[in-house]
C-alpha cells in the first residue's frame, strides 16, 4: 500500500503518468482546444465510454483543485486511525450548526482504512474536507478518497486504466443545519460508480463524522454515526448515544 498520503502520491502519480504520455508522443499533454484526439489517447481510453471519461475527468479536475486550495492553505493533515478505534457509532436527534475551518484539511484513517467489499485492494484512505457555500448556507464538502498499491504503477499504466484509479472518490455537500440520516448523506454522495455502492463507504462516513466532530469540532446532524460515550459532551454540546 502506498505510503504517501493522498495529497502526496497523487501530483507524483499524476506527473509520472503524464511523464509517459509525453515520451511516448511529445506534447500530448499540453491541452489544445478542440483539437480531436490523436491516435494515442484513442488506443489510450480505448473500452472507456465517452461519459465515463467525462465523468472522471471532471473528478480529477475537482481533485487537482483541492489538492492546489490544500497545500496552499498550509498542508493541514491529521490521522484518525487511532481515534476509530474509540468509536462508538451514534445518532442525535437534533442538528448541531458548527462551521468547518475555512482552509482545507486532509484527514487520514491509518490503520482503520476500511477495505472495498467488492475489491479488497482498495482501501478508502480518507477525506478532505471544507467549507463552502450550498444553496446560500454555509456547508461542509467531503471528498472521499482511496489507496491501493497501482498508485505506484502509473508510469506504466494505460491512460485510463490510471484515472480510473486517481478518480476512485466520492464527494458530497453536508448542510450543517438540516436534520439528515447518514443513509440519506451517503446517498447524495457522487463519484466512483463501485465506491458508492459498496458497503464500506457507509463504515468510512462513520469515522469521518467521528473525526470531524471530535478532532474539528463539526457535528453534522440525526443519523450521521459518531462516537463517543454516552452523554459524552463534544464542544460543550452534551450527545446521548443509541446503541
Amino acid at each position: 500500500m502506498p505510503t504517501a498520503i493522498h495529497p502526496h502520491r497523487y501530483l507524483s502519480a499524476m506527473n509520472s503518468m503524464l511523464g509517459r504520455l509525453e515520451r511516448l508522443s511529445p506534447g500530448i499533454s499540453r491541452h489544445v482546444p478542440e483539437m480531436p484526439p490523436t491516435d494515442l489517447m484513442l488506443e489510450e481510453t480505448a473500452g472507456m465510454f465517452e461519459s465515463e471519461l467525462l465523468d472522471r475527468s471532471t473528478t480529477l479536475g475537482h481533485l487537482e483543485a483541492l489538492i492546489a486550495d490544500w497545500r496552499s492553505d498550509g498542508m493541514a493533515h491529521f490521522d484518525a486511525g487511532e481515534l476509530a478505534s474509540e468509536m462508538v457509532v451514534c445518532e442525535f436527534a437534533d442538528a448541531v450548526t458548527v462551521r468547518p475551518p475555512e482552509e482545507v484539511t486532509f484527514v487520514s484513517f491509518g490503520a482503520a482504512a476500511p477495505r472495498m467489499v467488492s475489491d479488497p485492494v482498495v482501501r478508502i484512505e480518507g477525506f478532505y474536507v471544507r467549507e463552502v457555500v450550498a444553496d446560500g448556507t454555509f456547508a461542509a464538502e467531503i471528498t472521499i478518497v482511496c489507496a491501493e498499491d497501482s498508485w505506484e504503477d502509473f508510469d506504466s499504466m494505460r491512460y485510463s486504466d490510471a484515472i480510473r484509479v486517481a478518480s476512485r472518490a466520492a464527494i458530497g455537500v453536508i448542510q450543517l443545519d438540516e436534520i439528515t440520516s447518514s443513509a440519506e448523506i451517503i446517498a447524495s454522495f457522487v463519484g466512483d460508480q463501485d465506491l458508492l455502492e459498496d458497503p464500506s463507504l457507509k463504515k468510512a462516513w462513520e469515522i469521518a463524522s467521528y473525526a470531524m466532530a471530535t478532532e474539528l469540532g463539526i457535528a453534522p446532524s440525526l443519523g450521521v454515526s459518531y462516537g463517543g460515550l454516552n452523554d459524552s459532551t463534544v464542544d460543550g454540546n452534551a450527545r446521548a448515544c443509541r446503541y
